[in-house]
């Protein structure tokens, strides 16, 4: 990954980075790269530091180092590389602006990092890792809406983003927007399982379906729904509704089916709701994410869907549904591994 970035950098317009590598520097960069992927990363440091003395103006140079310091922890040193780089950058520069306020946060300078981010998306303002970066650092400051926005524009351009899907989720779910919430949470599990935190974001899946519903009886379930849902990421109050009569019923189930097969209904059933017809959903879920699950269900693949995000929760019945639909989870597998990155592509 890190050496098709590195390609990336040396194919850029001039008007972008204006390096001037020549082609043995350019192959020592090259290996530097090969050696921190392999985690050698003072013999990388050294490659890209021997580029720096004969060409202090290489910009993939200093960032491939910058990188390299970062993940040694030596952020001093990381910050004394890039400062005097970006002190009059122009947007020949611009790339260095996020490892520079990575390295700023990581010794504690958070308002320093912010300033460095925003100078950095003033030369580059859609710059998506830019964007992401400022945004994780307003989240931990709770300026969420501008959080929010920014969010935005990094999953506009990397759809397969998995941590801006994570961060724009726990927004979402913090502002109370339930369904923009559960959808952004959805489309990380797609992308990210078999940890902590996939299994963290299952747990607050299941709670978001359930929001609002819990059983007060026997016989008796009672449904407090939000009569008056934030509607600044679309209006889904209607849908809301439907999600809270469907967890309703998942409830009444309880003693007719194992708790996996409950839920994987409930959700597969909770995102037909969603995507039923051809008309346009509202707000950035609506315009990103909703195609998305449009696919798996015209692809009958919803519950295949649902059984795989729910598996982390390892929930009573999930290994004997799994082994009878092993045919429909292995082809589900399968496409989400092939379109990690995108929205829209037909499911076989």
């Amino acid at each position: 990954m890190r050496k098709l970035i590195a390609a990336a950098l040396f194919a850029a317009a001039p008007a972008l980075l204006a390096q001037s590598e020549t082609d043995t520097q350019k192959i020592v960069i090259e290996q530097g790269i090969q050696l921190f992927d392999s985690g050698h990363y003072d013999e990388a440091a050294k490659n890209f530091q021997a580029v720096l003395a004969q060409n202090p103006k290489s910009v993939t140079a200093a960032h491939e180092l910058a990188l390299t310091y970062t993940a040694q922890s030596k952020f001093a040193q990381c910050r004394d590389l890039l400062q005097p780089l970006v002190k009059n950058a122009g947007a020949n520069e611009a790339l260095l602006f996020s490892p520079l306020g990575n390295c700023l946060d990581s010794l504690g300078k958070s308002a320093e990092a912010e300033k460095v981010y925003r100078r950095g998306l003033a030369l580059r303002k859609d710059d998506p890792q830019l964007a992401f970066n400022l945004a994780v650092t307003l989240f931990k400051k709770g300026k969420l809406d501008e959080a929010r926005e920014l969010l935005k524009t990094d999953l506009r351009q990397r759809p397969g983003h998995v941590s801006a899907h994570y961060a724009l989720g726990q927004i979402y779910k913090q502002q109370n927007f339930r369904i923009p919430a559960t959808l952004e949470l959805l489309r990380f599990l797609s992308l990210e399982s078999g940890t902590d935190r996939s299994k963290a974001v299952a747990a607050q899946v299941v709670d978001l379906l359930n929001a609002g519903v819990q059983r007060t009886g026997e016989k008796n379930v009672e449904m407090a729904v939000d009569p008056n849902p934030r509607k600044e990421e679309g209006d889904y109050s209607a849908l809301e509704m439907m999600w809270a009569i469907s967890a309703g019923a998942a409830i009444a189930a309880e003693k007719e089916q194992s708790q996996f097969q409950r839920t994987v209904t409930q959700l597969s059933g909770s995102l037909s709701m969603l995507v039923e017809g051809d008309e346009d959903k509202p707000g950035f879920v609506g315009e990103t994410e909703v195609p998305f699950f449009r696919e798996i269900y015209r692809a009958n693949q919803l519950e295949a869907f649902a059984a795989i995000v729910l598996h982390p929760l390892q929930l009573p019945g999930d290994q004997e549904w799994s082994q009878q639909h092993a045919e429909e989870l292995g082809k589900m597998t399968d496409w989400l591994s092939q379109h990690r990155g995108d929205r829209a592509i037909a499911v076989p």
